[in-house]
């Protein structure tokens, strides 16, 4: 089976960084706790942002990277395990955003392994030559859904997307999706 490429990558962050302080204010942990299990320091929280308008704007910015018309795109796969709405979907909302006319548009949930899973997807649709550019766009806005009193978890989610355009290319390309749902 052909390989991919990818071609450019884009990303989009709030500007709203919350530090581990302010986390010590609503749940019992401390910077001292946070920073030495997890590396972080600060994560972005939206402010304002939607997850599609995040989405949009880490695709434009991939698209940009790429040197890639809108217009060559044959195929959209958004991830996201927090759509702003459940219909019209967020593939199609980017689609128009971008000006991408024409270009066939997924939406798909699968939680951690969303980017993986939509490259996948994407070089599937590749190899059959039906397509010859796709835009994979992963986002998210966890602070939506986390669970602020557990401090195991809520210290570790953020908001943000990240995108890349992929097109067939030389190379090796090997994957083995599977899950386990008795979990």
């Amino acid at each position: 089976m052909a390989g991919i490429r990818i071609c450019g990558t884009g990303s989009y962050l709030p500007d709203n960084l919350v530090d581990n302080d302010a986390y010590a204010k609503i749940v019992d942990t401390s910077d001292e706790w946070i920073r030495p299990r997890t590396g972080i320091v600060t994560r972005p929280i939206a402010n304002g942002e939607t997850t599609w308008r995040m989405g949009a704007a880490a695709g434009r910015r991939a698209l940009e990277a790429a040197g890639a018309d809108p217009g060559q795109v044959g195929l959209i796969v958004v991830t996201s395990v927090t759509p702003d709405f459940l219909t019209p979907s967020m593939s199609c909302v980017i689609q128009q955003e971008l000006g991408c006319p024409g270009a066939m548009c997924i939406d798909i949930n699968c939680a951690c392994t969303g980017f993986v899973s939509g490259v996948d997807m994407a070089r599937r649709y590749l190899a059959t030559g039906d397509v010859d550019t796709a835009l994979v766009v992963s986002t998210e806005m966890l602070s939506r859904i986390t669970n602020y009193a557990d401090r195991t978890t809520c210290v570790l989610f953020g908001d943000g997307a990240g995108a890349a355009v992929v097109r067939r290319g030389q190379g090796l390309y090997g994957a083995h999706l599977a899950a386990d749902g008795a979990g």
